[in-house]
């Protein structure tokens, strides 16, 4: 079942954060819980959270995002933060729904377009295949270089 996230899910979504951090192009870099838990608790509030409970009452998916404007002017974009299905969970219909239920809440605020990204370099061509499959367009690439 897909569900808006409830305070009592903040320690079910960093557990999937945390794993979704260690799997990704980002592990490398510390995990801070508290500023996660900071972020989620004002996206309660401001911005997109859902997650995705099992028959068995177990968050084994989640969807953050939120509204932005675009930084050369006015409008309302609603990007995403995250997407996250437990591996095990992976290759049904969760992320779909998940998917869907974040264009809809977009539609609902009136949002000009929804922007996601593949920035985890985790199952980026199936990822990618899901969001053409929606609808969504592949205006570009992401590119990346560690520093440290």
């Amino acid at each position: 079942m897909i569900r808006p996230a409830t305070e009592h899910d903040l320690d079910a979504l960093i557990r999937l954060g945390r794993m979704m951090h260690a799997e990704s192009w980002y592990h490398y870099l510390p995990f801070n819980e508290e500023k996660l838990r900071g972020l989620f608790a004002y996206l309660l509030e401001h911005g997109f959270i859902r997650v995705h409970e099992s028959s068995d009452g177990e968050i084994d998916g989640g969807f953050v995002g939120m509204l932005t404007e675009p930084w050369f002017g006015n409008g309302c974009i609603a990007s995403d933060l995250g997407l996250f299905i437990l591996p095990s969970k992976r290759g049904g219909t969760t992320a779909f729904r998940l998917l869907q239920a974040f264009v809809n809440w977009a539609i609902e605020r009136r949002a000009d377009e929804a922007t996601l990204g593949i920035s985890t370099g985790v199952h980026v061509e199936e990822t990618e295949r899901l969001y053409l499959y929606l609808g969504f367009a592949r205006v570009g690439g992401l590119f990346k270089r560690r520093l440290k």
